[in-house]
């Protein structure tokens, strides 16, 4: 027996069809899309958590977010769970790398077109910035200069740098890194540009690895440049307020991306509020645009940013803490 549907019902099931479908290709090609993957690296396949963002889609900002949502640099921590709740975020992921004993946060960073913090005495490491067209560029500190921080919209400074023109690019001395912790194996997350540089690649690692192994995984990704950032107790991954994974301790910082269905929020008032304390607690004008940006141009009496990092990250994956 052939059972016959009205007409009607059988557009109605073929609308919801389509748009099952469309909603789909929606879904698939979003500004900030997640999937779970695993990359084979030599004879190892490797999970990855992996971000793809659309950076010429004029809904996505990639963002700094320092603990507590204050808009500058503190030195204060925060769990992760606490910045992905405040956030309202497409995803956020750990930052660069941190001192555990002074909460000092490494490089110069821009967000949202501001200077958060300066560091022109340290040329340590590698950055990835986005222009105002929001194309993308990674350079080497030390071999390609510093990036023009008065046209980014958004730059970070972290490392080392994993790949290079799409081929594995492993120097960390010569950036400047010298703590023998960091290139042990780690959990890791890494940022990559696939060529072109108006798609950022974002991957967490979760099982350790090495840096020559998160190489080789970000080429597979599809990244043609790539650099390291924090990793072992401070990898985290969130995607649309739910943590995929948690770092073991309180952040100073994270890296946030916002697209059309979490989009950065409209105005820098709570930036402002923040600088502005800064400021009088320092006795200087809140109006100074040098105050404003965080201008900070004196080198610390010793370097705590990023190797007493690496230290306390090597001590705690060799004990299982």
């Amino acid at each position: 027996m052939t059972l016959r549907w009205p007409r009607w019902v059988a557009i109605a099931l073929g609308a919801v069809t389509w748009a099952s479908v469309i909603a789909s290709e929606r879904a698939a090609a979003a500004p900030v899309a997640f999937e779970r993957h695993r990359v084979k690296v030599g004879r190892h396949s490797w999970p990855v958590l992996r971000l793809r963002a659309d950076l010429a889609d004029p809904m996505t900002r990639v963002a700094v977010r320092f603990a507590y949502g204050t808009g500058a640099p503190l030195r204060r921590r925060e769990a992760f769970s606490g910045m992905t709740e405040a956030a309202h975020a497409a995803a956020l992921v750990n930052g660069t790398f941190f001192s555990i004993r002074t909460a000092e946060t490494m490089g110069t960073l821009v967000s949202q077109g501001r200077v958060l913090q300066h560091r022109d005495w340290d040329d340590r490491g590698t950055a990835l910035t986005i222009g105002p067209e929001g194309r993308a560029r990674i350079a080497t500190l030390r071999l390609d200069g510093r990036p023009d921080h008065r046209r980014a919209r958004f730059s970070i400074t972290s490392g080392p740098r994993l790949l290079r023109d799409g081929k594995v690019w492993l120097q960390p001395r010569r950036e400047g890194f010298k703590d023998p912790n960091l290139f042990g194996r780690h959990p890791r997350v890494a940022l990559g540009l696939a060529r072109g540089g108006t798609e950022l690649i974002v991957a967490c690692f979760p099982s350790p690895m090495t840096l020559g192994q998160s190489a080789e995984a970000m080429r597979a990704l599809g990244a043609h440049d790539a650099l390291n950032l924090d990793g072992g107790p401070s990898v985290g991954m969130a995607y649309r307020g739910t943590i995929l994974a948690a770092p073991r301790w309180g952040l100073t910082n994270a890296l946030v991306l916002y697209d059309s269905r979490y989009p950065a929020p409209g105005d820098l008032e709570g930036v402002r509020i923040a600088l502005a304390d800064q400021a009088q607690g320092a006795g200087k004008d809140p109006a100074d645009p040098v105050v404003r940006a965080t201008v900070s141009s004196e080198a610390p009496r010793r370097s705590r940013a990023p190797e007493a990092c690496h230290g306390r990250l090597g001590r705690t994956a060799r004990s299982g803490r």
